[in-house]
C-alpha cells in the first residue's frame, strides 16, 4: 500500500514530473532536427564537393555541439544558474543547423521550400529557449515547496526540564535528650580553579557577543533566505559580508544558526535564545569559584551536643 502523500509533497512531485515530461519533448525534438539536418547538410555539402560521408560527419558535428549546449544547460538551470557562453552556444548551433537545412533550397531560389526546411531549426531555437524558463521556475518552485514542508514540521518542545526539589532531613523521633534546634555547620571547600571546554567556549561567546538577539534573528533570515531562494545554505563568506562580520566571529554563529534551523525550522529558530539547539548553554565563568555547604544532618549535631554534655558533668 503506497504511502499517502502530504499535499506540499504531491505538489513538489507534479513540478518535477512536468519538468521531466517538458525534458523529454525538448530531447525527441532536438533528436528529429538533428537528424533532418544532418542528412541536409550532407546534401548541400556534397553538392559543393565535399564528400558525402564527410558532409555527413559535419553535420553531425554540428548537431553534437548543439546536445552539449542541451546538455550543459539542462543541469545548470536544475539549480537556477546559467552558464556565460551556454545561450550563445545553443544560437550558434541553431543558426549552424538553420544553414545546413535551408542552403540547398535558398541557392536554387525555391524560397517557399527554405521556409519549410527551417521550420525544424526553428522550432528547435524557439523550444529550448522557452524550456531554459520552464526549468529555472520548476527549479525555483521546487525549492520553495520543500522549504514549506521543513517548515510545516512538529517542533520539538525546549522547555527546560524541571529542577528536582531539595529534600530535608529526617528529625530523629527518640534520643537521650530533648530535641533541640537543628543546626548547620557550613564547611567550604577550596575553589575549583579548572573549566571544562564547554564553559570556557560558552565564557568567549559572551565576552565576543556573538550570540546577540538581533544578530541572531538576522542571522536566521539569512540562512532562511537562501534555503528558499538557492536551494543550498550561505557560504561563510557570503554568511559573513551579509552581516559584516569577521571571518573569525561569523563563523561559529554561522554553524549555531545552521544547527537550530535544521533542528526546529526558521520559524521556530527566531524565537530560540541565541545559541539554543546548537551548543551546550553558557556557563558561567564564576560558577565553579561559589564555596560549596555541607549541610550536617540532625543526628550528628545531637551526637555532638551528647558529648559536650558529658565534658560538662
Amino acid at each position: 500500500m503506497s504511502e499517502q502523500l502530504s499535499p506540499v509533497e504531491a505538489e513538489e512531485q507534479r513540478l518535477l514530473q512536468a519538468g521531466g515530461m517538458i525534458n523529454l519533448f525538448v530531447w525527441l525534438v532536438a533528436s528529429v532536427v538533428m537528424v533532418f539536418s544532418a542528412f541536409a547538410g550532407a546534401e548541400l555539402l556534397a553538392h559543393h564537393g565535399v564528400p558525402w560521408g564527410l558532409g555527413l560527419a559535419g553535420g553531425l558535428a554540428v548537431d553534437a555541439a548543439l546536445v552539449v549546449a542541451l546538455i550543459g544547460d539542462r543541469q545548470l538551470h536544475r539549480y537556477g544558474q546559467r552558464a556565460p557562453w551556454g545561450t550563445g552556444l545553443r544560437w550558434a548551433t541553431a543558426g549552424m543547423s538553420l544553414v545546413l537545412n535551408c542552403g540547398q533550397s535558398a541557392e536554387r531560389g525555391d524560397w517557399v521550400a527554405a521556409g519549410l526546411h527551417a521550420i525544424f531549426p526553428v522550432l528547435l531555437i524557439v523550444l529550448t529557449e522557452a524550456s531554459q524558463g520552464y526549468q529555472i521556475a520548476f527549479s525555483r518552485a521546487v525549492s520553495e515547496a520543500k522549504a514549506k514542508r521543513e517548515y510545516q514540521q512538529p517542533v520539538p518542545s525546549t522547555e527546560p526540564a524541571p529542577v528536582p526539589v531539595a529534600g530535608t532531613c529526617p528529625v530523629p523521633s527518640s534520643g537521650t535528650r530533648a530535641a533541640a534546634p537543628t543546626r548547620t555547620r557550613r564547611s567550604t571547600t577550596r575553589p575549583s580553579t579548572t573549566r571544562s571546554g564547554a564553559s570556557l567556549r560558552s565564557a568567549q561567546q559572551v565576552r565576543g557577543g556573538q550570540w546577540d538577539a538581533e544578530q541572531w534573528k538576522r542571522a536566521v533570515e539569512l540562512v532562511a533566505a537562501y534555503q528558499c531562494e538557492r536551494g543550498r545554505d550561505p557560504k561563510l563568506g557570503e554568511f559573513h559580508s551579509e552581516l559584516r562580520m569577521s571571518r573569525n566571529a561569523a563563523s561559529p554563529l554561522r554553524n549555531a544558526v545552521l544547527s537550530a534551523v535544521s533542528q526546529h525550522g526558521a520559524d521556530a529558530a527566531k524565537s530560540l535564545t541565541p545559541g539554543a539547539g546548537s551548543d551546550p548553554a553558557p556557563v558561567s565563568a564564576e560558577a565553579g569559584t561559589e564555596p560549596r555547604v555541607i549541610e550536617l544532618s540532625t543526628a550528628d549535631t545531637a551526637a555532638v551536643d551528647t558529648a559536650e554534655s558529658i565534658v560538662a558533668n
